[in-house]
């Protein structure tokens, strides 16, 4: 299902979004469509260049650098972070 959005814009920006739809799409709408699907992948890209950040040390760390705790360990941890 789709819906429709009305946006207004500048007589320059209608100008761009013309020009860029002749270049390389086929309706304003198309070249619209593509930007927000841009955007919105950066977005979850930079979602998953956090987690990756947040993830590499662990990742990098050696072995004996890691210490055994229980799941009930963790779960306090976390929820000590969380209440914080």
């Amino acid at each position: 299902m789709s819906s429709t959005i009305h946006v207004r814009v500048s007589d320059q920006l209608k100008e761009f979004v013309a020009s860029q739809t002749e270049q390389d799409f086929e309706t304003p709408s198309e070249y619209i469509r593509h930007l927000i699907r841009k955007d919105k992948e950066g977005k979850e890209l930079a979602g998953w260049g956090f987690l990756k950040r947040e993830l590499m040390p662990g990742i990098l760390a050696k072995e004996d650098e890691f210490v055994e705790v229980s799941a009930d360990e963790v779960l306090q941890r976390c929820h000590a972070r969380v209440n914080s």
